[in-house]
């Protein structure tokens, strides 16, 4: 049971499913019947003639999703290995982006089981005990990874906003702190995957969902994850950024007019101007260099460097995840208006072209840390590049210097000491 995408699509049972299954949509049967066909899994299908944008969605999907997991799993592995290193470990926000690094590669690996059995038709998931620890840990690192993200964004908008209040807030014992109360509320709000759902028998093969008797209490909790892990969320995500983005917008205003005064006094500035640039790094040297000022000092800070990449981690989330959120918000909203279609409507085929790039949100990290984190490139590139080119030059090097020896071996083999060198030697 794939909560990606009809356990995380909240539209209404499926009348066809027979298994009371929660949040089938009308578009992923479409998509998963097609795949079968394609796969020549198809026995039961109920679609016959396939529309062109159903099969395109179809083979779009089937491709993409299995290269999404593994290659942002790899991703996640590497950008984890350097959060959790010695050089970036002792910052509060390597310790939620090492985190979000490991929940979302705990994600892929449960979208990658959930797929193969509803995809492809290998039973993985459709065994006891898989299937309840699939659809557990899909809940749980979903929760883990969207709350993560709020808190990242949180500690920007702290760093930025109320700078005086990073040292409360911003380090090492309270992100491990919110870690372990976030890791410990994820485990309580999602324990009834462990007991809701089973293995039953559906049309002669065995199949993962939820209990027919409990499908009240279904409903409830597919309901109440929508509410914690997509609207909650995304009002504190958006509404902290838009403060981020002010506070931000405000301050290159303030920038402005220090340089607009500083050019119309010939250079020389009023001591309350010298002293607010003093306090955001400007110097002497600054002040005459004109456009080199104290905002090139604050831009290579490494505040300045840290907040652009939080920044830069919120955004790619929000842009990625958004209009899927939003497509499913509409879809459970018609599901409680009691609307089922038979055929799939306008927002349930656009909800899987939007949910691949849901699942693009928890394999680009590695990406957005490259592109805008310095301290991680420069990690990244000393862990990864570095020691590979020097292992391989010290291992060329040996090669050449074992070559030269064998080389002159042989030569001295080849060309033996004259009678007259051997007499003076002796």
């Amino acid at each position: 049971m794939e909560r990606g995408v009809h356990l995380h699509n909240f539209s209404s049972t499926d009348s066809n499913d027979g298994d009371g299954d929660v949040g089938w949509s009308n578009t992923t049967i479409y998509v998963y019947n097609l795949i079968n066909s394609t796969t020549g899994n198809d026995t039961n299908s109920f679609i016959q003639q396939p529309p062109l944008v159903i099969q395109i969605l179809g083979r779009v999907y089937i491709i993409s999703v299995p290269t999404i997991i593994i290659l942002g799993v790899i991703g996640n592995i590497l950008a984890f290995c350097i959060f959790a290193s010695k050089s970036l470990r002792r910052t509060s926000c390597s310790i939620y982006l090492a985190a979000r690094s490991f929940s979302d590669s705990g994600f892929l690996v449960s979208l990658f089981i959930s797929w193969l059995g509803d995809a492809l038709k290998i039973p993985i998931i459709h065994v006891t005990v898989m299937c309840q620890l699939v659809i557990f840990t899909s809940y749980f690192f979903a929760f883990l990874s969207v709350w993560l993200v709020v808190f990242i964004t949180m500690e920007n908008y702290i760093r930025i906003c109320h700078p005086f209040s990073v040292a409360k807030f911003c380090n090492v014992q309270k992100a491990r702190q919110i870690l372990v109360v976030l890791v410990l509320l994820g485990v309580m709000l999602y324990q009834f995957a462990l007991w809701m759902t089973h293995v039953d028998d559906f049309e002669g093969s065995p199949r993962c969902g939820n209990k027919e008797q409990l499908m009240v209490v279904a409903t409830i909790v597919t309901y109440g994850d929508l509410i914690i892990t997509l609207v909650i969320p995304s009002i504190i995500i958006l509404f902290l950024m838009v403060a981020i983005t002010v506070s931000l917008v405000r301050s290159f205003k303030r920038q402005f007019r220090l340089k607009g005064k500083k050019q119309a006094t010939g250079g020389s500035s009023s001591p309350a101007v010298v002293a607010n640039e003093s306090m955001n790094g400007g110097t002497s040297n600054n002040r005459q260099n004109g456009r080199k000022g104290g905002s090139c000092m604050r831009c290579s800070s490494p505040q300045a460097k840290v907040t652009r990449l939080l920044f830069a981690v919120s955004f790619t989330f929000l842009l990625l995840s958004l209009p899927s959120h939003l497509v499913r918000l509409r879809i459970a909203m018609l599901a409680m208006a009691n609307e089922n279609f038979q055929t799939p409507t306008v927002e349930e085929l656009i909800q899987v072209v939007f949910q691949i790039l849901y699942y693009l949100s928890f394999a680009v990290n590695l990406i957005v840390y490259l592109s805008f984190g310095e301290s991680f490139r420069s990690v990244f590139i000393d862990t990864y590049i570095s020691r590979f080119l020097k292992k391989r030059s010290a291992r060329r090097r040996s090669e050449i210097s074992h070559t030269t020896y064998t080389a002159v071996k042989i030569e001295q083999q080849d060309y033996p000491p004259r009678e007259e060198e051997t007499s003076l030697v002796t």
